[in-house]
């Protein structure tokens, strides 16, 4: 398959055999077509390999951009974020498919992780993520369930 963008054609062997270089190029891509409908940058295969590179070369960029971007299968994506270990970004495309379970389930992960790993600087962040996904949700949920994650999390942080 070829990857193609308005300044040429770039074969998969680029991704094989200059991965940095081909994440620098879509980079630059999708930072000049920000605001354009060019049909070449949503090409479903074209966001798969940025998003793919993007896990790989600056994770901490997946979920901020997914949550702005159109142009990619949730599906293919989530497989790709939950191999990557990207628990904020699998959250985000739970959420946005309707799995809320497997979404708090995420959240709540990465919330123990950062306790864990003793980054408490965090714990307030994963929280805050925590409460505004069930303020997002809290229509969704029954009283019950509710309950259950407040206690989880308290419980957790204690």
């Amino acid at each position: 398959a070829v990857v193609s963008t308005q300044s040429g054609h770039y074969g998969r062997d680029m991704l094989d055999d200059q991965p940095r270089t081909l994440y620098s190029l879509l980079q630059c891509v999708f930072d000049i077509s920000k605001g354009t409908e060019d049909p070449d940058i949503n090409n479903v295969e074209i966001h798969h390999i940025y998003i793919k590179l993007m896990s790989r070369y600056n994770p901490e960029f997946v979920c901020p951009y997914l949550k702005v971007a159109t142009g990619y299968k949730i599906e293919a994506i989530l497989e790709l974020c939950l191999i990557a270990n990207l628990k904020d970004a699998a959250a985000y495309l739970y959420e946005t498919r309707g799995d809320l379970e497997d979404a708090f389930k995420l959240y709540y992960d990465v919330l123990r992780d950062t306790i864990r790993d003793k980054q408490l600087i965090f714990v307030e962040e994963t929280l805050i993520k925590i409460i505004n996904f069930c303020q997002r949700n809290s229509d969704q949920l029954s009283q019950k369930r509710k309950k259950y994650r407040l206690r989880l999390c308290v419980d957790t942080t204690a």
